[in-house]
């Protein structure tokens, strides 16, 4: 039994910039308000399927779950062949007449349960495949949208909006507006320096050394 690991790679929703505007219609910004902010229309975008498939959290994780899934398939697909054979060997002695009424009720049950444990195993294992694929998911979306909060301080765009091939907001767009560069470039610098300082140790699995007594 060979499992198929397949990484849907269009996940990311809108992504928006830190500060949204309200869909209902706002008062006018207060002169001697300091927090009133005036809207410059400055609007970028990014695509997310080169964002997602060049940021190096994503292909660490991913090539982690990947290997983790291949290895449970490896897995599966032992003990599927090992239950196979015995039950093939087992029809024989039976076709041979090689056992009793008694032993062969009794070895026919004992392999309908191993089966009946064997699929209930996959399902048990497929499930927690299945879960910590979302909470990477859940990662990798909340370390872009963090770093974009952060990205947007220094840049004041209005609006952040996302272009890939399953749901396109942008239809078409200048390609100055196109950020997807320059925001890998930077996630990828800042992916580097936390995993330098550990601080994605525990996201990557990565085990710390004990301390020494």
């Amino acid at each position: 039994m060979k499992l198929k690991f397949i990484l849907p790679l269009f996940f990311l929703g809108a992504l928006y910039a830190c500060d949204k505007t309200s869909s209902s219609v706002s008062p006018a910004p207060s002169a001697d308000t300091d927090s009133a902010k005036v809207l410059t229309g400055k609007i970028a975008f990014v695509n997310n399927d080169t964002l997602v498939n060049n940021y190096k959290l994503f292909k660490e994780l991913s090539a982690k779950l990947e290997a983790k899934s291949e290895k449970v398939g490896k897995e599966l697909d032992r003990k599927s062949r090992s239950l196979q054979t015995r039950a093939a060997q087992f029809n024989e002695k039976i076709t041979k007449g090689l056992v009793t009424r008694a032993q062969a009720e009794e070895q026919g049950a004992k392999l309908q349960s191993e089966q009946q444990y064997l699929l209930e195993y996959r399902d048990k294992v497929l499930g927690e495949l299945e879960e910590e694929q979302a909470v990477m998911f859940n990662n990798i979306w909340n370390n872009i949208t963090e770093y974009l909060v952060e990205y947007n301080q220094t840049h004041h765009y209005d609006l952040i909006l996302n272009q890939n091939s399953a749901t396109n907001t942008v239809l078409v767009g200048n390609p100055s507006m196109d950020i997807t560069k320059e925001v890998v470039e930077a996630l990828n610098k800042k992916f580097d320096e936390d995993k330098a300082a550990g601080n994605l140790d525990d996201l990557l699995g990565i085990s710390k050394p004990a301390k020494k007594k």
